[in-house]
């Protein structure tokens, strides 16, 4: 009876083998599109990023001076803080640089050290 039983349970596997190939394949696609869904996610968070540092220099509130960015307020006026350079170009973020000793500044977010050469007027 144990010999008729190893070959039962063989059988009852290999009947259930295509099936569970079948399943295999099934989950193997699903974290393929997984993957894809997931480096697509990436490349608009990306995009999104580009389009609104290219909406802000666009719209003429952001531009580059003097090795940093500067502001513009809603009547036009630059402010007197500027940006980090490396996290809006790279990242779309507009953070402020803090100065120091005159014209030295770093960023808070990535720790830049920028040399200010001068403030737009």
């Amino acid at each position: 009876m144990g010999l008729l039983n190893i070959i039962w349970v063989w059988l009852k596997q290999l009947i259930a083998l295509p099936a569970n190939l079948a399943k295999v394949a099934s989950i193997n696609k699903y974290l393929e599109l997984q993957q894809k869904l997931s480096e697509t996610q990436s490349r608009l968070e990306e995009t999104e990023k580009q389009l609104a540092k290219d909406a802000a220099i666009k719209a003429g509130r952001m531009f580059l001076f003097g090795n940093v960015y500067w502001a513009k307020d809603a009547d036009g006026k630059i402010e007197k803080a500027s940006y980090c350079p490396r996290c809006f170009e790279l990242d779309g973020k507009a953070i402020h640089v803090i100065t120091d000793y005159g014209s030295s500044a770093i960023c808070p977010e990535c720790k830049t050290k920028i040399i200010i050469t001068n403030h737009p007027q």
